[in-house]
């Protein structure tokens, strides 16, 4: 499993827009992060592909909902971000050995995994900042995260 995190001046400014803009059970600030890789087999060179990474800030544009419209537990507000460098990062460790489990590598930054059906994501306001990625970290898969 490999992501990143984010300066902590940037969760904080997450966590005003969230409240703002009323998200319904917003993540608390510390956890949020962009998955790069969720892949089920180890990936032997990771730390050393994410260890030549620096410092990048991105942009927002624009909302996702991730997830099943029939169960709340699994439906994800997302920030969608404009993050060229990660989508080569994702690539890079798919070349390495990774696997992926969808069609495509959405670079996002989940916000609330508890979303009502009837969110209206066209009343939500862009964030008017960039998120600044303060570090990458690769730990082994946690098949059971959601517990």
């Amino acid at each position: 499993y490999v992501y990143c995190d984010y300066s902590l001046e940037t969760a904080e400014k997450i966590a005003s827009w969230c409240v703002l803009n009323l998200i319904p059970v917003p993540l608390d600030p510390d956890k949020y992060h962009t998955t790069i890789l969720y892949s089920r087999k180890p990936v032997p060179k990771a730390q050393e592909i994410i260890d030549s990474m620096d410092k990048i800030d991105l942009s927002v544009i624009g909302f996702k909902l991730f997830g099943s419209e029939d169960d709340l537990e699994i439906r994800a507000l997302v920030l969608e971000l404009k993050a060229p460098q990660l989508i080569n990062l994702h690539k890079k460790l798919i070349s390495a050995g990774g696997t992926h489990d969808y069609d495509d590598y959405t670079p996002h930054l989940t916000v609330s995994y508890q979303v009502p059906k009837n969110l209206d994501l066209s009343t939500l306001k862009l964030p008017d900042f960039k998120v600044t990625i303060c570090g990458f970290k690769t730990e082994p898969l946690d098949l059971n995260w959601r517990e």
